[in-house]
């Protein structure tokens, strides 16, 4: 538990230290929240809008069998309907490439800078490695899970997967994630100096340190979890807005303070402290 301590140290030392870099990343944080937000809800219109069109064409089906034998099309514009699928399948992906690229550019800045208040000495060479180490860990991470996700939608649309199975998958595609959002967080937590040595630190932490790591992943989870829970308990019997702006900066700054304590306590985890 003594690593734990340190840690917690390490954190409010840094973040003493440098107060306006911790208000730079709560307000980048901020910001990106609100950019996925409003990317996702905008893309989200479009593709009910496209789910809408489909699904009106085919309640104004021809169901009557006699019609049918009669030479009458079960649906009367198949085109539309083709064309409104995709849109949706074009909306889809855009919003999901568009929030990746968006998290990528934003997110490794935030990882770096959270890295740069435990650092006595960071320069701009070390922004720029720790920048592009953590865009190859998303996209390395990521990418499996992109082709999965593909994969299923693509059996979906062909009815190859029948409906009993799709909880399964549901079940599989939340396991998976769970575990390369862990993978994900160990490699952004160990970002390095050295290319070379980075593999190993991730090694060391996803594996052989395990029950720390998620030791520490609880105790963040825990917190986290807490003050979300606060948040909507507010959002849910209550009208003050100015609560609801002090508990969101509360939870951006949570954010922050734990992602530092992530990187401290899993370095401290490798050095044995």
């Amino acid at each position: 538990m003594q690593y734990l301590k340190k840690s917690l140290s390490q954190t409010f030392h840094g973040i003493k230290k440098k107060p306006g870099l911790f208000l730079s990343l709560a307000a980048l944080q901020l910001v990106l929240i609100v950019i996925l937000a409003t990317l996702v809800l905008g893309f989200q219109i479009k593709i009910l809008e496209d789910v809408e069109s489909i699904m009106t064409a085919v309640e104004g089906a021809n169901t009557n069998p006699e019609l049918i034998d009669a030479g009458q099309p079960f649906l009367q514009d198949t085109a539309l309907i083709l064309q409104s699928y995709k849109s949706m399948i074009k909306n889809t992906f855009q919003m999901i490439l568009w929030s990746l690229l968006i998290f990528l550019i934003l997110n490794s800045i935030l990882w770096t800078g959270s890295h740069s208040i435990l650092s006595e000495k960071f320069s701009w060479r070390l922004w720029k490695t720790y920048c592009l180490q953590y865009i190859t860990a998303t996209l390395i991470v990521t990418t499996p899970y992109i082709i999965l996700i593909w994969i299923f939608s693509k059996q979906i649309t062909s009815l190859a997967i029948s409906p009993g199975s799709i909880n399964t998958w549901g079940t599989t595609f939340t396991v998976l994630f769970i575990i390369f959002y862990f993978l994900l967080l160990n490699s952004a937590a160990a970002l390095t100096s050295s290319w070379k040595k980075w593999p190993k630190k991730i090694f060391v932490t996803t594996i052989k340190k395990l029950p720390k790591t998620l030791m520490v992943l609880l105790i963040n989870l825990a917190i986290l979890g807490s003050i979300l829970y606060g948040l909507y308990m507010v959002l849910t019997f209550t009208e003050l807005a100015w609560l609801v702006v002090i508990l969101t900066i509360i939870v951006v700054s949570v954010l922050i303070l734990t992602r530092i304590f992530w990187i401290a306590a899993l370095n401290n985890e490798k050095n044995n402290t």
